[in-house]
């Protein structure tokens, strides 16, 4: 029997509508409503996946931008990570999906930002404390998932987070 990784959620886009807001083609908004354009969804993917090729690490981001930011496949190394940062499973080769959370932060970190590493980097979102994102991938290489943080000071500016690779 095959191994599942079930990626599931939703959105709603909704319209502020404390004053009446013409978007043109005749559609006006009088009271807070859910997007008429977009409106919301849900979503869902059911993936195979190799569980003994999952990994979890959690710790003090100390990557900055511009710098060498935390990569899938430095986790084991601790780069992007200050050290003490704690590693739990195996990195997969390939992933299916990343999550990030941005737990906590001291100072004047603020965020951190996941990034996809490429000919031109692309940033995929910027986490405030508490906010998470979910990633799903076709195969790609943790070598390519980037996680920086806005400030890091040891032991005065710092943001800890979660990551979790689900791969084959």
């Amino acid at each position: 029997m095959a191994s599942n990784l079930i990626i599931s959620g939703s959105y709603a886009a909704k319209v502020d509508t404390s004053n009446e807001i013409p978007v043109g083609s005749g559609v006006i908004y009088t009271e807070s409503a859910v997007d008429k354009i977009v409106g919301s969804n849900n979503f869902s993917q059911n993936l195979e996946y190799d569980p003994t090729k999952v990994v979890k690490a959690v710790g003090v981001i100390s990557a900055l931008a511009g710098t060498t930011p935390i990569v899938g496949t430095d986790f084991v190394t601790g780069g992007g990570y200050e050290t003490g940062v704690v590693v739990t499973g195996t990195i997969p080769t390939t992933m299916k999906m990343a999550y990030i959370k941005l737990d906590s932060v001291i100072g004047t970190t603020t965020k951190i930002t996941v990034q996809i590493i490429g000919s031109t980097n692309a940033d995929l979102a910027e986490l405030e404390t508490g906010q998470s994102v979910i990633v799903p991938f076709k195969d790609v290489s943790p070598s390519k998932l980037s996680v920086y943080a806005d400030a890091y000071t040891d032991n005065t500016n710092e943001a800890n987070a979660t990551v979790i690779l689900i791969g084959d």
